[in-house]
């Protein structure tokens, strides 16, 4: 027979005094089970021991301890005095080969010679104070009569017995239990690598226990999450939580504070390092879920306003009121557009929105006719579509409406031939809302325009009539639509208000909060659109005869868009002395112009510009 030498070919036992265990039993047993397994004293495994082998003076076994070569053994320790089964037996280990055995597989699951007594489908208890065996977090194996179950311990209490509360992958316990093993690896001071994750997803609320201790958490939705008690928990615990879309609450039980407050609002995009010191939670930021570059919309927290200042009253069709958002109105409504300080809080939105944009009603359109609507129009610049085409992504705002209702968004391409409707609800009046769009990927096919022409015109539909109406949501179609037949009618009395804020849209599968980029780098981006300013305040020189012309440059403060239109410019009121005004902007490009100053006769020439007066160069989407 091939036998091999055990872990410890002769160990010695000693007590807690360090005293020699004279006299005691060591039992050998087949792995996980009580069943006796011989072992033997000599090299060729025809010698046996004695099963229990008995202690001698030195509190070692009298020969050396052989295994037989393929098996797996299980040691017991027990007092000179106890029976044979042990009663009070001390498991030495389990799932044991001998030295150099390579044919035996060693087992993930260590016997836990606990008997255990059901309690409940996720409940079992077991005697004395074995909360450091089970510990929370543990991986655990319980053979039924039925099959066996897995699971992970959630929680491990002593009083007068130990209860164990476990949730099982799948199926759960009856009264049949024959077996319970443990993982071999602990949650607590574990061999594993700290860096060694487990990854659970939900969308909806689930207490944070033990056993999310160290996992990373993917959530999604709005809902309220909750946690296990701080003092149950202990000093140590944490998880990753990643918010992929919603708004999350975090709520510690009764006083208990998370970053010294009883709550605290997760927003998408954000990941939290949730942790407990055993009294109370902390949340550290590790990613607010926003990169400023990611949001493709221009001014979407409406505070700078260039052509017109508010408020804009009986505003026409097609006006630019916030720079780069335009009012569409066809029909008998008409609205006052103002620069509105009613917006989200920031315990709300997550960060600071400094205006809205409102549309106050003062003509009610009571009966929308078939080609009339009510939209605030957004276009995407081809080159900034070009960073979401044919990718899933997110539109992203906060609305607050006095009609509750349906209201619908579009987007559509430049030629305005294929859209996308989606509707969304408001659900309280005249409250801030947030709303998040999912955009299907833009289709390969068609025409799309992906540099500095219309590559989307984004809607928000107040009213539409049946002409801008569709049946189909959620898909892009072919057509120009605004809404479905379920869009309210926003402009049916004069008490109506609509305001719309901190918009935005990104490529990916959660929409990004809305974050106030540098004021510089938002100014930059609508002066590539439309730009009015003087840039010169007066000009001296001499002329040495009538009808000399003197040509000087206007540079714009960024390359437009395209060659723009500078026939807005205005240069009427300034004081001219000798000379007169030739053309205010020629040979515009993207870069700038000129203005040409004739002479009336020789002589010194001056002209000193008002202050009311303007270039304007005009590169808007059209």
């Amino acid at each position: 027979m091939t036998v091999n030498t055990a872990p410890v070919p002769r160990p010695q036992f000693l007590d807690s005094n360090g005293e020699p265990y004279v006299g005691g039993k060591l039992f050998t047993y087949a792995a996980g089970s009580t069943t006796k397994l011989a072992t033997y004293t000599t090299i060729d495994g025809d010698v046996a021991n004695t099963n229990p082998i008995i202690l001698d003076a030195e509190g070692r076994t009298p020969s050396e301890v052989r295994f037989t070569n393929g098996v797996l053994y299980k040691l017991v320790l027990a007092l000179s005095t106890d029976t044979d089964p042990p009663v009070s037996g001390i498991l030495l280990g389990d799932n044991l080969s001998g030295i150099g055995d390579s044919s035996t597989t060693l087992s993930q699951w260590i016997v836990s010679n606990a008997t255990a007594s059901y309690i409940s489908a996720t409940s079992f208890s077991v005697s004395g104070d074995q909360t450091e065996l089970f510990s929370p977090g543990r991986r655990i194996k319980v053979t039924l009569g039925s099959g066996t179950v897995y699971g992970t311990i959630v929680s491990s209490v002593f009083t007068t017995l130990t209860t164990i509360v476990v949730r099982f992958d799948s199926g759960e316990l009856d009264n049949s239990i024959i077996d319970v093993e443990l993982g071999l690896i602990t949650q607590k001071n574990s061999a594993a690598p700290n860096d060694l994750l487990f990854y659970s997803t939900r969308t909806s609320n689930a207490i944070l226990t033990a056993a999310d201790n160290g996992n990373v958490i993917d959530a999604s939705g709005t809902f309220t999450q909750t946690f296990t008690a701080a003092a149950t928990l202990g000093n140590g615990w944490h998880v990753i939580y990643r918010n992929t879309g919603g708004t999350i609450t975090f709520d510690p039980p009764s006083t208990t504070t998370i970053n010294g407050d009883l709550t605290l609002t997760s927003y998408p995009g954000q990941i939290y390092l949730l942790s407990c010191d055993g009294s109370n939670f902390n949340a550290l930021l590790l990613n607010d879920g926003n990169d400023i570059d990611d949001n493709i919309i221009i001014n979407g927290a409406m505070r700078t306003w260039l052509e017109f200042q508010p408020p804009l009253v009986a505003a026409p069709n097609a006006l630019y009121a916030a720079e780069m958002w335009q009012y569409g109105v066809i029909g008998a409504a008409s609205h006052t557009i103002n620069k509105s300080t009613s917006v989200p809080t920031v315990t709300q939105s997550g960060s600071y929105i400094p205006y809205s944009l409102e549309l106050d009603c003062t003509t009610a359109d009571a009966a929308i006719a078939a080609g009339d609507y009510t939209v605030l129009l957004y276009k995407v610049e081809g080159y900034d579509f070009a960073k979401i085409a044919q990718r899933k992504s997110f539109l992203g705002f906060w609305v607050y409406a006095t009609k509750i209702g349906t209201y619908c968004v579009s987007i559509l391409n430049g030629a305005a031939d294929q859209s996308y409707v989606y509707e969304y609800t408001v659900n309280t009046t005249n409250t801030w809302e947030y709303k998040q769009i999912p955009i299907a990927a833009t289709p390969s096919s068609g025409t799309w325009d992906y540099v500095n022409g219309i590559g989307l015109r984004i809607y928000w539909a107040i009213s539409a009539g049946s002409t801008y109406q569709t049946a189909t949501t959620g898909q892009w179609i072919a057509g120009g639509f605004r809404a479905t037949a379920n869009q309210v009618n926003g402009t049916d009395s004069t008490n109506n208000n609509f305001r719309l804020t901190g918009v935005t849209l990104n490529a990916g599968q959660t929409p990004k909060k809305y974050r106030l980029p540098d004021i510089r780098k938002e100014l930059t981006g609508c002066y590539r659109y439309y730009w009015r300013g003087l840039p010169v305040i007066a000009m001296a020189w001499a002329a040495d005869a009538a009808d000399r012309i003197l040509g000087e440059t206007v540079t714009w403060p960024v390359e437009m868009r395209d060659n723009p239109d500078t026939s807005d410019t205005s240069l009427i009121l300034s004081t001219y002395n000798n000379c007169v005004l030739e053309a205010a902007a020629v040979n515009a490009n993207k870069l700038g112009c000129r203005f040409n100053i004739r002479s009336s006769a020789s002589g010194n020439c001056s002209v000193v510009f008002s202050t009311d007066d303007y270039f304007v160069a005009n590169a808007r989407l059209t």
